[in-house]
């Protein structure tokens, strides 16, 4: 799991049925970013899309899959020495087939660096 390894969430608020908005940073001293890069880091996508995936997880206490993608966009760069007070924006619609429809993104104040329409599943 990435969240509290990679992802620090600082706090988590239900905005509507269906809606949330979870603040975040990322543990700019994480290994990955050894690989990626050691002198300019970046958080890689697929992180992205894994901290999404983790974020409904806990947010549903479920286990899920992504079973497709319509869109995943990725911006603007994260340099996570840079971007201490990130938040991901979720619309969950669970729909009659057990699929939760979803739409993220991650963003600050000023800038959307990601964003995704993906569904999923129980498994």
């Amino acid at each position: 799991m990435l969240i509290e390894n990679l992802f620090n969430i600082i706090n988590k608020q239900k905005i509507a049925e269906g809606e949330f908005l979870i603040n975040f940073n990322c543990n700019s001293k994480h290994i990955i970013f050894e690989g990626h890069f050691s002198n300019k880091p970046i958080l890689p996508g697929v992180t992205m899309v894994q901290f999404v995936r983790e974020s409904i997880e806990m947010l549903y206490n479920k286990k899920i899959k992504l079973i497709s993608s319509k869109t995943v966009k990725f911006i603007h760069i994260i340099d996570p020495r840079i971007e201490q007070n990130l938040v991901l924006e979720l619309k969950i619609n669970y729909t009659d087939n057990n699929v939760y429809e979803t739409r993220a993104i991650i963003k600050n104040d000023t800038t959307t660096f990601f964003q995704m329409r993906g569904n999923y599943a129980e498994f």
